[in-house]
């Protein structure tokens, strides 16, 4: 019951974006490259901020569990607050550095233009971007994945309306895909604001309140990690995608499809990892620690088999899918050299973000945080390596990404498997505390 609207709400985005791809790839490769560095751009700066959700969650699902709704409205409002302000600032600095970020980025001369215009447009969503995940953090710790769904389906229609009549009606290539994003996540946010109050878990009022410090902190201490397992990840996905920009216009623009499939694929696993992340807290809260402990071993394993069937399909279909993004032949020969490595990794990644799950419903962030850190190593030295030794193309972006992922796996269920871990005895003393 949790994690079918969470998995639904977590695929529509992607599938959206997977739409526009092919819209803007059938515009030419250079708009597709555009777009490809616009999107990681974009992909870099917003997700270094989910810690607005996954720290929000447990908070509200303690104040909601002691019946305290007014305590979970305030939890709700600083979170607001401080996502202004922040996404504020994040807006400003990506209007203000967008030539200097596009160039270290790696864009060249040819889809430079391209990716400035979206990029600049794009940069307008960020305040509602992260409302979004302060609101999708509060309906989750209110064990509610129903609104998001709804409230991201809205906006989702909006999207692909817009994309539709922006892009093809208009033929404002970009510029009609940046506009389209905007007024689609402004849509989400305040809607899903709006059913969170609906539910009497946000009252406006709240809002009056100046930033309550104390509150902040909480917001701060419980991201910090998260914040350095965010950077980690999104600084070697940087790092790849210029490497991806130097081989040239036909691998960058392979790349957006290749990512666009894996993205598209691990958050259909995603939604299990929700439910996960929900019902472990609830569970651990109520120190029902051996119930939390097959749950766990039941979630992994079916997230095993749907990232095995996901791996396969995409295995199977990677010439048509290749095809169905680009008609350049450079471009679809890049891409189907590269599918089926991100075919291959999509049953560990199914298992990473599993225990992703597991670990952010204990609210062992520390772990989480010095884990990716180290984990990114690896893939950063095969990044390197596979590039200065071998001319394999967008192979070695993929290599490198799989290195990230099998390394996360070893490290995660090592610690699940430990005493320090959430089932152990040390760590379920400190997390029911």
């Amino acid at each position: 019951s949790l994690a079918v609207p969470a998995l639904g709400s977590l695929v529509i985005e992607p599938g959206v974006r997977t739409v526009e791809a092919i819209m803007v790839g059938r515009l030419g490769a250079a708009r597709l490259g555009a777009l490809s560095i616009g999107g990681s751009v974009v992909s870099v700066a917003f997700p270094v901020f989910n810690f607005f959700s996954y720290a929000t969650t447990p908070m509200v699902a303690r104040a909601l569990a002691k019946s305290d709704t007014e305590e979970a409205s305030r939890l709700v409002s600083q979170g607001i607050w401080l996502s202004t302000i922040v996404g504020g600032s994040l807006m400003g600095a990506m209007l203000l550095w967008c030539d200097n970020i596009l160039l270290t980025m790696g864009a060249n001369a040819e889809i430079f233009p391209f990716a400035k215009r979206f990029m600049m447009i794009r940069a307008l969503a960020a305040p509602a971007e992260l409302w979004l995940l302060v609101a999708k953090g509060a309906s989750y710790g209110h064990q509610n994945t129903k609104a998001p769904l709804m409230a991201i389906a809205a906006g989702s229609l909006v999207h692909l309306i817009l994309d539709s009549l922006f892009i093809m009606g208009f033929h404002w290539d970009l510029t009609g895909a940046a506009l389209a994003v905007v007024v689609s996540q402004y849509v989400s946010s305040l809607s899903l604001l709006y059913m969170i109050m609906r539910d009497g878990i946000f009252k406006v009022k709240d809002l009056g309140n100046l930033p309550d410090f104390s509150k902040i902190m909480d917001y701060l201490n419980a991201g910090s990690n998260l914040l350095i397992r965010t950077i980690s990840m999104q600084t070697f996905y940087t790092v790849m995608t210029s490497y991806g920009a130097r081989m040239g216009t036909a691998v960058i623009a392979a790349h957006a499809i290749a990512r666009q499939c894996a993205s598209l694929e691990a958050l259909i696993v995603d939604g299990l990892a929700v439910a996960t992340q929900a019902l472990v807290a609830m569970y651990l809260g109520q120190n029902q620690r051996a119930t939390a402990r097959r749950l766990c071993s039941r979630l992994l394993f079916l997230g095993g088999i749907a990232g095995g069937l996901l791996g396969m399909v995409l295995y199977l279909g990677s010439g048509p899918i290749a095809r169905a993004f680009s008609s350049d032949a450079s471009v679809i020969y890049e891409a189907t050299k590269a599918l089926p490595l991100v075919a291959a990794v999509q049953l560990p990644a199914a298992l990473a973000y599993i225990y992703d799950g597991i670990f952010l419903g204990a609210r062992d962030f520390k772990f989480l945080g010095i884990a990716m850190f180290f984990c990114t190593l690896p893939a950063m030295a095969t990044l390197v390596f596979t590039a200065h030794y071998f001319d394999l193309g967008l192979v070695t972006l993929w290599l490198a990404s799989g290195a990230l992922i099998v390394s996360r796996v070893i490290a995660l269920s090592w610690r699940y498997a430990s005493k320090q871990g959430p089932f152990g005895s040390i760590g379920s003393k400190r997390l029911v505390a």
